[in-house]
């Protein structure tokens, strides 16, 4: 009760390292820090009020995601969908659609860390690439793109007329 500020400081478990250390005001509780991929930080949190400083609060050790790695777009007409790899230990997914000509994203979400997909309208003769960003307990991680690829109208597949026999005499 009554914080006012919180002193943070995370250390990389492996190293033993200070990787960031500072002042949070209240009611502020989210401190972002520079972190690898597939390493471990701990947290500790001592908040400050009128009074001082209370009692050292620590995190449990905590492994920060690695990057998904994004598949190309497979198009169908009008709907396209995006994969990628699931990673452990994620809470969600934040997914942009890239339009690659023009640099807009055509949509955009978030998903379920049980979902690796993410489908969208397509359309003919356009470049899209998928840009995953994963998201824990860390934050955000390293979005990965995958390669740009061009959605192309099905190709029609060819009939022949329906023949009508012609009767023949031998001569």
């Amino acid at each position: 009760p009554n914080t006012v500020t919180y002193d943070v400081t995370v250390i990389n478990t492996a190293s033993k390292e200070v990787v960031k250390s500072g002042t949070v005001q209240a009611p502020v509780t989210k401190f972002e820090f520079p972190y690898k991929p597939g390493e471990t930080y701990e947290c500790s949190v001592n908040a400050v009020n009128a009074c001082g400083a209370g009692a050292t609060a620590k995190s449990q050790p905590t492994t920060c995601s690695l990057s998904p790695t994004p598949t190309p777009p497979v198009c169908k007409e009008d709907e396209s969908k995006c994969t990628w790899d699931s990673l452990p230990d994620v809470s969600e997914y934040i997914v942009k659609i890239i339009d690659t000509n023009t640099g807009e994203a055509i949509k955009s979400g978030s998903v379920s860390a049980s979902l690796n997909e993410f489908t969208f309208v397509s359309q003919a003769d356009v470049s899209y690439k998928c840009e995953v960003t994963p998201v824990n307990q860390c934050g955000e991680g390293t979005s990965e793109s995958s390669p740009p690829l061009i959605c192309t109208a099905p190709t029609p597949t060819p009939t022949l007329p329906e023949l009508t026999p012609t009767p023949s005499i031998p001569i």
